[in-house]
């Protein structure tokens, strides 16, 4: 008797626990009232082969800045967790920044366009800027590199996944002359248990905007992605 007493206890905390975890999930039910709900671009924070391009959200409670000029994405993926950005988060991307105003001391996060290649739908990714590489100054990149910024000279974080191809080694495409270095995280595979650093080059052109606020996942609720 005293052992189904015992049973039916533990039964009856694990179903509350399984309705409590369930209902504070649902992150609507904690608010009185959702802003209206708002349709944005995903942008990519991790694997650009994603078959979602932009999510219908509601934001939960008012924001506390004017946002209105900016442009807003929802982040997807946990590249950018290490500077303080994670999947499901909103962020509020500034197109008219000066190029000059960032810098690498500020932990300057900047969105660039993606180059369109089959299987990928998101149109932009997230990166912390490191600094601009001017083609002009006489160097090549890995001479530049050297000089500049030697710390980041580890072979393993500038090899591309899809070529394997050392990207210290590019060729400046015809007609640019100026390239943004930048820096993100990423695992090798599921055994590896932390994020690495992991640097690219892009053309200059190809950045449209700095983030200038976020608003937390905690307060962004995901109707659903399409």
């Amino acid at each position: 008797m005293i052992e189904i007493v015992i049973l039916t206890g533990c039964l009856l905390i694990a179903i509350g626990t399984i309705c409590w975890l369930f209902i504070k999930s649902n992150k609507v039910l904690f608010y009185d009232h959702c802003n209206e709900k708002v349709t944005c671009p995903l942008v990519s924070a991790g694997s650009v082969y994603k078959d979602k391009s932009k999510a219908n959200v509601s934001l939960l409670g008012a924001i506390n800045e004017n946002t209105d000029m900016y442009d807003r994405m929802l982040v997807d993926g946990n590249s950018m967790k290490e500077f303080g950005i994670q999947t499901g988060d909103m962020v509020f991307v500034d197109r008219n920044f000066k190029n000059e105003e960032l810098s690498a001391k500020t932990n300057s996060i900047i969105a660039f366009t993606i180059q369109p290649k089959q299987g990928m739908k998101i149109e932009y990714k997230l990166r912390k800027f490191i600094d601009f590489y001017d083609t002009l100054n006489g160097q090549n990149f890995k001479q530049w590199l050297a000089v500049n910024h030697s710390n980041l000279d580890q072979k393993e974080a500038w090899i591309d996944k899809e070529t394997g191809k050392d990207k210290r080694e590019f060729e400046v495409p015809a007609g640019n002359s100026r390239f943004v270095l930048s820096e993100t995280r990423i695992k090798k595979g599921w055994w590896d248990y932390k994020r690495r650093p992991h640097y690219s080059i892009h053309s200059e052109d190809r950045m449209i905007g700095r983030v200038q606020y976020k608003i937390p996942g905690e307060s962004v609720y995901i109707l659903n992605k399409e």
